[in-house]
């Protein structure tokens, strides 16, 4: 067409591309709109082939003609048609010339001579006939047929009855064929496999031009001309490309072609091949056993990972396979891709333009499988979940449910796989509980046992383990101690998670239920704190929450001591922060009552308990003030009954102290922010004296361009730097709208740079004003207003004028974004309910962008620098932009040195709050509201006091508790000091003797020797049982279990024979010494260890790389089957670390003999899954299951409670997840018998 309208239009001057649309549009009759892109790309391929050629013009804005390569085309093109013949004419052919067209040629073959052949059309591009030029032309109906033959070995144009598959090879040479045929569906059908008669009469035309071709592909491509071959489906008649839909020319013979949508459609393909539906991380593990066992060449094996990533697979190619191995994963994935609309049904026409990519369904369900099998079949045991539902969607004849995995939950685990295998009446539910499920539960178990009998094979290991002969399995128990460390740290851990577990069950009133009963947020509730107690038993970075993420280091023992430390000085001053607090009010309230001498006496103790804990804890120095200042009063008044200490003469400088300590930060911040602003200051100062000119530089400017004429291209500039990349702010007028010429750019200009400089100077001399000491009269006015309001903000004293004049100043010297000071107020305001204090955002910081005005200024300086001004100009113009960035910093370091000046009001009258007691309201004063913490009603005065004691109380226990296990620590460091050759030189508080290398410590952090503290366990126990003593020096009670015994002497510290290099928790290296023992004993043997949460396998991989112990971790599902292949094949990797939800499902791993537990697993049907991964057909050698518990904690309970629990099931057929196994009770008595053999 293009070459066509080049050839009968050209002229002298050549044909525009304009003109070569409207000859395609009027000849043609030619969508030139919707295919303009079309046309350009074929022309500029036409240019690259030289058959056409630019004379004039730069891109498609010039002119064209025909180039040199187009009289050699024409010339071939005669010899063609003279050996070939007439083509066929083309319907609605519109003109005689347009079959000259040597954009495409069509080639017709005659019909075979045998009738069993279809009617095939070729089609034959450019390229080929490159490729014949060399060749004789062929003359007769035989060397034709050989001529067409030769095309299809060449992977061209294929149309059987309706569908066809195309090959474009270059973009000016495309022209696609169809057959069109007026037949039902059934003949279509019949056609594919004539069985004689004459071929019905068909039409050839390209189908381009007919109006109801369609192409719609997967890739996306909006029918653009391109070189894959294509196919149009016989039911649907659109066109795909034939890869894209994995069709292959080669069974056009065979199979016709159908569209994915129509062949989901359509009644599913029968065949005899196995699917096989298996988790993830045993996928590959199938394919190892059929290679193992079967021969490679005898059966068709085919791994399918989806349409995300095999794309559509036509349902046929799935047929072929003998087995087809898909995961839960990607069933629940193929979930999404069923029940899509076609394009051609009416929930598939709801779009406004030609859809680009077609939706791809899931060929699974268009195939009829021989056989389905669910291997770890517990994961579609809820039919609520994607892969059952994804399942139950698959056609097949024999459905199978494996699983190695007992039921967990109970009855409705079966029904899951009922459905599943679509037994009826069984498979709904409502007969299922009306048949089975209530005769079982009313006692009448025999219905539902005959029928699992008839549907159900359990081959037991017990009862076949005579005939698989595995070597038996044997169990170690390792008891671990917790060090000393560690043991702080789990008491810690465990008296907060009891009172969280405590308050948590008595919200439960029957305790008989079990878990299983619960809803699932009540049940994780419940088991939180048991959770945290269990990982503080692994490591303590295992806790979530208590340190640093592990992604960052893992700590050692030491620095979890260091870290301990510093906690529990934390607590320690908040619980004397508390003290403090409670004795002042108290104070306070014996100064109410008019008890002088009482209340100088707690002023005092406030002083001693600061003095006395001085070097190990701070003390709030305002609430010091308080008392310091408070007791001066007190001696100045001269209350009697108040008795003189040496103290009394210093109290006035100790206050004077305090203040200017606590003013010492606001003022350095002061100075620091006005040091920082003075060389801003200077800067701007030296920019202001290089502008010599009076007249303003864009005066000039405009001014110059207005003489030159260029105004409107001025104007231009300007509004397009205005409006790019600037998001203007709703109900905003943009500057752009506000001129229309130069006079009027001149006159806004004007007005906005007076208007920042007003501004300006307003902002500096109130910044001024606020320099030097704050007077009297200033901070009671900023108290009044936005320190202390007794409402919203009154903006009144001078800094929040100041700070209106900043925002002012702001608007004119930035452009904010849409989300502004406005907008930050307001949801401040929400969030709040309306309760503002000094958080009032006074900037719209981080929400700056340059102003209009400085873009503008931008704009008139680069147009004079691209029009040549005067270089004055451009000088005092770049000068000009400097002094806009001067002056933006200088905004902010104005900023920063008022904000620093505003917190040294609020410093000054947050001491003048310090100072404030406890007080009566006057009767004549007004009650305030909102009400005021330190004024009170005289009805209020016995109920503070009452208050405060408790709070002195409970405070003092805290504050000794805190104190003696700070006392702990510090003597815990003391004993892991290397320096001092592991001798503590302290003596013992009884016998004075020096502890030397062995001593014991009491958890109120006292020392004693061995001797002595074992004659106090014998003869002085206290408490039930007799299972605590009391500190010889400050009467702490400490149980038995929570002595610790420090020794220091090296025969000790090499207790154990295998030494584990690092710092690293008691269970960590325990297992990282029995995994050293394994290989010591039994080189190359591997071992596998298992634990519930991956943190505690990353902690152990760190301890493994440490001690340059090669391992295998599973931790994603990427590389997954590549680090099990390296645990298994490689003799170097001995050791694979697994997460006990991934790796105890499904998984052969007989290459391995140990099995380590890092924990007690809650769920025993976890456990056995993770235990039988080694034990189970195929293994030749003894295995060994190892188990870590630690003493005295909440393991050693759970371990004999799961016993019990299972001894109470032996007799049931199913196993029990940690739900259905626990009820309320048995978790309250984890918490509540320990707490008692802690005490």
């Amino acid at each position: 067409m293009i070459l066509t309208a080049v050839k009968e239009m050209n002229g002298k001057k050549g044909v525009s591309i304009l003109s070569i649309y409207k000859y395609v549009s009027s000849i043609y009759r030619y969508d030139v709109q919707r295919n303009r892109s079309l046309l350009k790309r074929m022309l500029k391929c036409l240019i690259f082939e030289g058959l056409v050629k630019q004379i004039k013009g730069h891109g498609f804005s010039g002119t064209f003609t025909l180039g040199k390569n187009y009289k050699e085309e024409n010339m071939y093109d005669k010899t063609k048609k003279q050996a070939v013949g007439s083509p066929r004419k083309i319907q609605k052919e519109s003109r005689k010339s347009g079959s000259k067209d040597t954009d495409s040629e069509y080639l017709p073959s005659n019909t075979s001579d045998d009738d069993d052949d279809p009617y095939y059309y070729y089609y034959k591009t450019r390229r080929s006939r490159n490729k014949l030029r060399k060749k004789p032309v062929p003359s007769t109906k035989k060397e034709k047929n050989q001529l067409n033959i030769n095309l299809n070995s060449q992977d061209h144009c294929l149309a059987t009855g309706d569908s066809g598959i195309t090959d474009v090879t270059t973009p000016e040479s495309t022209c696609i064929f169809e057959v069109k045929q007026e037949h039902t569906a059934k003949d279509q059908v019949e056609s594919l496999n004539p069985a004689g008669g004459d071929m019905p009469h068909s039409n050839t035309m390209s189908p381009y031009d007919l109006s109801d071709y369609r192409f719609e592909c997967i890739c996306g491509e909006l029918d653009q001309v391109d070189r894959k071959p294509r196919v149009q489906c016989l039911k649907c008649h659109l066109w795909q490309h034939a890869k894209c839909v994995n069709y292959e020319e080669k069974n056009l013979k065979v199979k016709p072609f159908y569209c994915p949508h129509c062949l989901v459609a359509m009644e599913p393909v029968s065949t005899r091949a196995t699917l096989i539906i298996s988790p993830s991380s045993i996928c590959h593990q199938w394919v190892d056993e059929i290679n193992r066992h079967v021969r490679s060449s005898s059966l068709r094996v085919l791994v399918y990972q989806g349409v995300k990533k095999d794309g559509f697979l036509q349902p046929h190619f799935l047929a072929e396979q003998d087995i087809v191995i898909i995961t839960y994963d990607v069933l629940r994935s193929e979930l999404n891709y069923v029940d899509i609309p076609h394009s051609n049904s009416e929930d598939g026409r709801r779009l406004r333009n030609q859809k680009r990519y077609m939706a791809i369904p899931s060929p699974l369900v268009a195939v009829e499988w021989w056989r389905i099998c669910l291997d770890e079949a517990q994961m579609v045991e809820c039919p609520a979940v994607k892969a059952a539902e994804m399942a139950q969607r698959l056609s097949g004849i024999n459905r199978w449910c494996i699983s190695g995995t007992p039921v967990q939950r109970g009855l409705e685990d079966l029904f899951g796989l009922v459905v599943f295998l679509g037994i009826e009446p069984y498979c709904v539910k409502h007969w299922w509980v009306r048949l089975l499920y209530r005769p079982y539960c009313k006692k009448n178990p025999q219905l539902l046992y005959s029928f699992i009998a008839k549907i159900l094979w359990r081959s037991a290991k017990k009862d076949v383990i005579d005939q698989i002969q595995i070597p038996p399995q044997t169990e170690e128990i390792h008891w671990l101690h917790f060090s000393p460390v560690e043991r702080h740290f789990y008491h810690r851990q465990h008296e907060v998670c009891c009172q969280d577990a405590v308050v948590k069950l008595r919200k439960i009133s029957d305790w008989a239920l079990k878990l299983s009963s619960l809803d699932r947020r009540t049940v994780t509730s419940i088991l939180y704190p048991l959770l945290r107690l269990r990982q503080a038993c692994c490591h303590p970075q295992a806790v979530r929450g208590e340190f640093l993420p592990l992604q960052k280091s893992t700590m050692t023992m030491e620095e979890l001591l260091t870290s301990l430390q510093k906690k529990c000085g934390t607590e320690c001053e908040e619980a004397h922060r508390q003290l403090v607090c409670a004795l002042n009010g108290l104070a306070g309230i014996h100064i109410i009552k008019g008890e002088y001498a009482s209340a100088a006496e707690l002023y005092r103790e406030v002083l001693r308990s600061s003095e006395e804990h001085k070097e190990k804890l701070k003390t709030d120095s305002l609430q010091r003030l308080h008392a310091t200042h408070n007791l001066m009063e007190l001696l100045i008044a001269k209350h009697p009954g108040i008795p003189p200490t040496l103290r009394d003469g210093r109290l006035e400088e100790e206050a004077k102290q305090l203040r200017e300590h606590y003013m010492s930060k606001c003022n350095s911040e002061v100075a620091e922010a006005q040091h920082a602003l003075l060389p801003v200051q200077q800067t701007i100062r030296d920019l202001h004296r290089k502008i010599y000119s009076n007249s303003p530089w864009w005066l000039n400017v405009i001014h110059r361009a207005i003489e030159f004429g260029i105004e409107e291209e001025l104007i231009q500039r300007v509004r397009n730097e205005i409006t790019s990349n600037y998001k203007q702010q709703t109900g905003k007028l943009s500057m752009s709208e506000k001129f229309h010429d130069c006079r009027g750019l001149q006159f806004l200009l004007t007005t906005q740079m007076e208007e920042l400089s007003k501004f300006q100077k307003q902002v500096r001399e109130a910044v001024k004003n606020l320099e030097g000491p704050p007077s009297r009269h200033v901070i009671e006015s900023a108290t009044i207003c936005h320190l202390r309001p007794t409402r919203l903000p009154l903006n009144c004293c001078v800094f929040c004028k100041a700070d209106e004049l900043f925002t002012e100043y702001e608007s004119k010297l930035f452009s904010h974004t849409v989300k502004g000071q406005t907008a930050i107020f307001e949801e401040m305001i929400e969030d709040e309910e309306g309760l503002v204090d000094d958080r009032i955002p006074t900037t719209s910081r981080g929400l700056w962008a340059i102003s209009e005005t400085e873009r503008s200024m931008k704009a008139l300086l680069s147009f004079a620098k691209s029009h040549r001004f005067d270089v004055e100009f451009i000088d005092e113009g770049s000068t000009s932009m400097d002094l806009f960035e001067a002056w933006k910093k200088e905004y902010k370091l104005l900023h920063e040195y008022w904000m620093a000046l505003r917190n040294r009001v609020s410093a000054i009258d947050e001491l003048a709050m310090a100072t404030e007691r406890l007080r009566v309201r006057d009767p004549r004063e007004p009650k305030p509201n909102p009400p005021v913490l330190h004024i009170i009603e005289p009805h209020e005065v016995e109920q503070n006091r009452i208050k405060l004691l408790n709070d002195k109380a409970v405070a003092t226990s805290q504050l000794q508790k805190k104190l003696g296990q700070l006392l702990y620590l510090t003597n815990l460091e003391k004993s892991q000091d290397k320096t001092s050759g592991g001798i503590n030189p302290e003596p013992c508080p009884i016998c004075a003797r020096q502890l030397g290398k062995q001593w014991a410590v009491l958890t109120c952090g006292h020392c004693f020797c061995n001797e002595c503290i074992s004659i106090i366990i014998e003869q002085y126990s206290v408490g039930s049982h007799r299972s605590s003593i009391k500190c010889a020096i400050c009467r702490q009670t400490t149980s038995h279990k929570e002595i610790s015994y420090v020794f220091t002497s090296e025969k000790a510290s090499q207790e154990e024979d295998i030494p584990v290099k690092g710092s690293h928790s008691t269970k960590v290296e325990a297992v990282v010494r029995t995994l050293m023992r394994i290989q010591l004993r039994d080189p190359g043997a591997k071992a596998l260890v298992f634990s519930t949460w991956q943190d505690v396998l990353d902690i152990i991989s760190k301890a493994l790389t440490d001690n340059n112990m090669e391992f295998a971790q599973i931790s994603r599902v990427k590389t997954f089957q590549e680090n099990l292949s390296a645990f298994k094949y490689d003799p170097q990797i001995n050791i694979l670390l697994l997460p006990l939800h991934t790796g105890s499902n499904g998984l052969t791993i007989i290459e391995a003999t140990h099995v380590l537990l890092v924990e007690p697993i809650l769920n025993p049907a976890h456990e056995l899954q993770a235990i039988g991964r080694v034990h189970r057909i195929g293994q030749t050698k003894p295995t060994i299951v190892h188990r870590f518990l630690i003493k005295a904690t909440i393991e050693e309970r759970m371990q004999a409670m799961l016993k019990t629990a299972e001894r109470s099931h032996t007799n049931s057929s199913a196993k029990h997840s940690e739900a259905s196994v626990l009820t309320v009770a048995d978790l309250a008595d984890l918490f509540t018998k320990e707490t008692e053999d802690l005490e």
